[in-house]
């Protein structure tokens, strides 16, 4: 692939347009919503499963964090053997039909398929998350490093506001402010209706999909293992791995990113369950408050991921990674007094803000930290690998922490002291020639 093809790179950052419906609507606003509706026992905040009380949120967390595992485990065999076929789009295109099925299968659950709703989650977490680790494989091949902040930018930012527009039309549907006889009218059929928008999540991933796997279409042929699918792929593993340790920028940053990504996916992930317990939003009208809360994150993070796109241009990765590391410190500390729905806004404003960039830039920072090489998917799952841990260890610290103390602002709290250890890491490569401005990079 050539670099700068604008077709290849509007292609690839579809992608991110299709599939972050999934993050938004799934993991941060509406099935939050209607978990908390359908699952937990009335009258209280616990969930009664398997004849046991449970918080809330515990169970939820660790199908999820199951769901991680397994992905982290599985995706650097699949990457080793898709960089070794030269296949790696067919490895995207059937994670994201899982995606789509774990979509449409969140569709029954209900009071008495709570079983359904946590397979769903499963399926459609493998889904996502497995397919992400092939497309960003695709980011060095289609730009150049000088212009891989931006691009990776552009694609966090469709995927924002792809979300943010799929989720505003499924409010308007469900206020009905034309009383159209099709649309829900009763509070009973709107908690029906949500289940209708994760059929509707999953025709969105799939059809706009679509455009991405037509762009990215290669022309080159794939090559079958000689000795064995499995081989194959941990063979090609063992050789990205030694080469790893030739780069010992690479992995520095590596480590940084596991404690940071560890404690800014655990905040995205919980957020709206925190929002729900902790903030004194009124009762009648709590949820939209909520969908309210995650929009301003969205849309504020497409301001994020451009402006921190251009911090990094200015003063260089680190530096960028850094300022959103601090943002979202100062998040952790306040989200642990805050108690009122206006202040908690401007906390949903900040972490939006630090969330499109830290994003964007964990992206691009990695892919411009590789040697030359066309293993872009393996080196690419660990990347992932890393991610996924760091996801089930954040998890597991504030479900943890919340099933001992009963109080999630202990849990949020515990995430700041992470961010200082991240950011001590990262000043080890803060010098590293790949991720200075390119004034300076031409200078050295």
């Amino acid at each position: 692939m050539e670099w700068g093809n604008k077709k290849l790179i509007n292609g690839w950052i579809v992608f991110d347009w299709a599939n972050s419906v999934y993050p938004l609507v799934i993991n941060s606003t509406l099935f939050p919503i209607y978990f908390s509706a359908v699952a937990v026992h009335s009258g209280t905040d616990k969930l009664i499963y398997f004849g046991k009380e449970w918080e809330n949120t515990f169970l939820l967390t660790l199908v999820l964090s199951v769901a991680y595992l397994f992905i982290a485990f599985l995706n650097p065999l699949l990457a080793g053997l898709s960089d070794y076929c030269r296949n790696k789009l067919s490895f995207m295109k059937a994670f994201s039909w899982i995606g789509v099925i774990g979509c449409f299968t969140m569709f029954f659950f209900t009071k008495e398929n709570i079983g359904l709703g946590f397979l769903g989650s499963f399926l459609a977490c493998v889904g996502y998350n497995g397919s992400i680790v092939f497309y960003n494989a695709f980011l060095p091949e289609i730009a150049a490093p000088e212009d891989q902040d931006k691009i990776s930018a552009r694609g966090f930012a469709a995927g924002y506001i792809g979300g943010a527009l799929f989720l505003i039309a499924s409010l308007i549907a469900m206020a009905n402010p034309f009383g159209a006889s099709f649309l829900p009218h009763s509070g009973e059929e709107k908690l029906d209706f949500l289940r209708w928008c994760f059929i509707g999540i999953g025709i969105w991933w799939a059809l706009f999909a679509r455009i991405t796997f037509y762009r990215l279409k290669s022309d080159e042929p794939t090559r079958k293992p000689e000795k064995g699918w499995v081989k194959a792929g941990l063979d090609e593993l063992r050789i990205v791995f030694k080469e790893t340790k030739s780069f010992p920028g690479l992995r520095t940053y590596m480590l940084a990113y596991l404690i940071f990504g560890l404690a800014v996916q655990t905040m995205m992930l919980i957020a709206a369950y925190f929002a729900i317990s902790e903030i004194d939003f009124p009762e009648e009208s709590k949820d939209t408050y909520i969908i309210m809360t995650v929009l301003i994150i969205q849309f504020v993070g497409v301001a994020g991921s451009l402006i921190f796109s251009k911090i990094s241009s200015k003063r260089g990765n680190v530096r960028a990674l850094i300022f959103g590391i601090v943002i979202y410190t100062i998040v952790c500390v306040w989200s642990y007094f805050v108690h009122g729905m206006y202040a908690f806004f401007v906390i949903a404003g900040l972490v939006g803000l630090g969330m499109g960039g830290i994003q964007s830039l964990a992206r691009s920072t990695f892919s411009k930290l590789l040697p030359e090489t066309e293993d872009h998917a393996s080196y690419f799952s660990f990347f992932d690998f890393i991610e996924k841990i760091s996801i089930v260890l954040g998890l597991v610290i504030y479900g943890g922490l919340e099933q001992l103390t009963g109080s999630p602002r202990i849990s949020v709290l515990s995430l700041s002291f992470l961010f200082a250890i991240a950011v001590i890491i990262l000043l080890q490569i803060r010098n590293h020639s790949k991720l200075l401005p390119y004034k300076d990079n031409e200078e050295v």
